[in-house]
């Protein structure tokens, strides 16, 4: 299953995304983690969904200070390997 994660609080310039995508490509995750205008960070991710709280979980003591992590499942797919994307 492919699922959308949001990262809220103060989470960019400070390398939440590449420790998501450290994250992610340890637990065996494919997709991408990019920073959103907004200011949050979102994520596309896929893979064993018995690990996604485990993905969570990191993502909530990630760098810089994280108000809230939501994820809701996507019907996009996702590309082979993990990616840090460019700001969108």
């Amino acid at each position: 299953m492919t699922w959308r994660v949001l990262v809220s609080g103060t989470v960019q310039g400070v390398g939440f995304r590449a420790y998501a995508a450290q994250v992610a490509k340890r637990l065996g995750f494919e997709g991408e983690v990019w920073n959103r205008t907004d200011g949050q960070v979102e994520a596309l991710v896929g893979g064993d969904d018995a690990r996604l709280n485990e993905f969570l979980d990191a993502l909530r003591f990630g760098p810089g200070s994280v108000a809230s992590v939501e994820a809701t499942p996507s019907e996009l797919a996702v590309q082979p390997g993990f990616k840090i994307g460019p700001t969108r």
